[in-house]
């Protein structure tokens, strides 16, 4: 519904697809939140992070602001990374605060739970060692 009715139609349902994923990520999964953090949603985010004239920029970064708070208060570290891994991942970049000059990568990593911290560096430590792209999953242990 969010890709083919919010993020596909006008200004106000696009606004509508922002505040939606704020109010719903805390009450997710973690494979719900990957699903509700799709890519055309991530596109329209990062299109909107990256043109602070854009329609849409503070809702953008209010979103990102709300994932922040969400993530340094939850306390699984799979819903933490969930929402941390959609942003890397395609059509994310590793390079996401570099490419929308915003520090929200920080933010998540600075809220992470300790189980976290060490999933996350272990996955960064295999995508510069093997050169790979971000797609790669984080596997459990």
């Amino acid at each position: 519904i969010v890709d083919t009715t919010l993020c596909s139609a006008s200004h106000e349902r696009k606004q509508l697809a922002f505040r939606f994923l704020e109010h719903a990520v805390p009450l997710l999964r973690a494979d719900q939140i990957s699903a509700a953090m799709s890519p055309s949603l991530l596109k329209m985010l990062i299109n909107n992070l990256v043109y602070p004239d854009s329609f849409h920029s503070a809702a953008a970064k209010q979103l990102c602001q709300s994932l922040a708070g969400f993530v340094r208060t939850c306390p699984e570290a799979d819903r933490q990374l969930a929402v941390l891994m959609a942003l890397l991942h395609k059509p994310g970049t590793i390079h996401f605060d570099s490419v929308t000059k915003t520090q929200t990568v920080a933010s998540l990593v600075g809220g992470l739970n300790a189980d976290a911290v060490l999933k996350y560096t272990t996955w960064l430590k295999k995508v510069f060692l093997t050169g790979t792209d971000s797609d790669e999953e984080i596997k459990e242990d």
